[in-house]
């Protein structure tokens, strides 16, 4: 029988601790970005209720429906102003 220490210098152990220790690398990589995406996810919002003015859109152009958030600045009157003054 070997003892460890004898055991420990063999060719086949010094291979097997290599592999250990590229599993443990990858292990402890692979949590890292785990907890790093779902740190980073953020659940998609919840969809406004359709107004019944767009019920007849294409289900594609109803799925854009409220990707982009509006700031007062967007007003419907602010766009005709911008089109008022494009097209004079």
């Amino acid at each position: 029988m070997l003892t460890p220490s004898v055991y420990q210098t063999q060719p086949h152990y010094q291979r097997s601790h290599r592999v250990w220790t590229l599993v443990q690398a990858l292990l402890v990589s692979i949590q890292q970005d785990t907890a790093t995406a779902a740190v980073a996810y953020q659940p998609p919002q919840p969809k406004p209720p359709l107004d019944p003015a767009l019920a007849n859109l294409h289900p594609w152009t109803q799925n854009l429906l409220g990707v982009l958030q509006t700031t007062e600045d967007d007003s419907q009157d602010a766009y005709i102003d911008y089109l008022a003054a494009k097209h004079r």
